[in-house]
């Protein structure tokens, strides 16, 4: 009886061992503090890049977090899908190569996390699902990976789910809901709006969002300037924008796009408990700011078959004031190729404000906005 008694515990905690964590509770520290880093884009392949990982350990050993938050674009869609053959011809792999190829990349990714010990969860992005593999096999490999927290609290009727985690005080007590939501190739759909909307029922409790793509609100941190202004960015022939430093702070070093209206940001709106959404996509640029109320924040990429900008950032919370948290941006410089690989706080200048002509430059924006609702956006602004 003994033997039998021994042999049922043993499979018991083998069973245990091997269930996904993703049913454990967040909590804030015995102190009240909670800390969520932020990683994007890692976009790498089957032959990782030589910092990519060293990138996440050093954010990691940095920022010394509570949760790791991967923002998407885990694979590289035309590095996992093609292949180069002896003539120099890139031509196309079968679906089970891919499968293959996503599944060392995506391993790669998390490796450092996982042995990490630290809890972590990932969205997926525009170029997983431009690798050619469906949302079932995206989330298959996703959930391969040891611990990840991914909970199905929805499955939308296109295979992307969304999921909420909750962070609880030492007295079980939700103070804030994060929210991860697909965003797809283009962006969430209305149906994830309307999930959203009842998900997030209990208005009390602060929310933050996370995916892949941005809002096109985040388009408003920036403004119409003039060209001769410091920061001033050319975008397409005819305008150039430069951060509006009275609503955002950061460094721009990419593609920016103009503002327009969403349901999603909308549905924020109504809600009344959105406090923030976090972002990746855009590689080159590490900026946050508030809009109406919510702070929007993009984060610099891990991505290295590229020239970009690479970096992380950090959000940390106080249980006494969940609302008025923290954001702590982290830039990476040099390569452990070279030996002199770095991640630093990312500092920040504030450029100096131009008010000269304030009634031509009110004339100009006048024009700007006249010619984003007549002849549309694409053939202005480079995306």
């Amino acid at each position: 009886m003994k033997r039998l008694i021994c042999t049922l515990l043993t499979l018991l905690l083998l069973v245990c061992c091997a269930l996904p964590a993703y049913a454990a509770d967040l909590t804030f520290r015995p102190d009240g503090s909670l800390r969520i880093l932020l990683l994007a884009d890692p976009q790498d392949d089957e032959t990782p890049e030589p910092d990519m990982a060293p990138l996440i350990e050093a954010a990691i050993r940095k920022t010394q977090p509570d949760l790791i938050v991967v923002l998407g674009d885990l694979v590289e869609d035309s590095d996992v899908n093609t292949a180069v053959d002896q003539n120099g011809e890139v031509y196309e792999l079968s679906y089970d190569e891919t499968l293959d190829n996503c599944r060392t990349a995506i391993d790669a990714v998390f490796a450092p996390i996982i042995d990490s010990g630290i809890p972590y969860t990932a969205v997926l992005g525009n170029n997983d699902y431009k690798s050619g593999l469906s949302a079932e096999d995206l989330y298959a490999l996703l959930r391969q990976q040891k611990g990840i927290l991914l909970p199905e609290t929805a499955v939308h009727s296109d295979g992307r789910i969304s999921h909420v985690l909750p962070v609880l005080n030492a007295d079980g007590t939700q103070l804030l809901r994060l929210f991860l939501l697909d965003s797809g190739t283009k962006g969430v759909t209305n149906e994830q709006v309307r999930w959203f909307d009842k998900a997030n029922a209990d208005r009390r409790i602060p929310a933050i969002v996370f995916q892949h793509i941005p809002v096109s609100e985040a388009g408003y941190l920036w403004q119409f300037c003039f060209p001769w202004e410091e920061g001033a960015v050319h975008r397409g022939k005819f305008f150039t924008l430069r951060l509006n430093e009275r609503i955002a702070r950061g460094n721009d070093h990419g593609k920016l796009w103009d503002g327009n209206i969403s349901a999603q940001f909308l549905s924020w709106k109504a809600c009344g408990n959105v406090i923030g959404a976090y972002f990746g996509h855009v590689h080159d640029i590490s900026v946050e700011g508030k809009y109406f109320g919510t702070r929007l924040g993009m984060v610099y990429s891990d991505r290295w078959n590229g020239e970009f900008q690479h970096g992380c950032a950090l959000l940390t919370f106080d249980e006494s004031d969940v609302r008025n948290y923290k954001w702590t941006a982290y830039r990476y410089t040099g390569s452990v190729v070279t030996g002199d690989a770095s991640l630093d706080e990312e500092t920040y200048t504030p450029r100096p404000v131009y008010t000269g002509f304030a009634w031509l430059r009110h004339q100009w924006q006048l024009f700007c906005d006249y010619l984003l609702t007549k002849i549309g956006t694409d053939s202005i602004f480079e995306k």
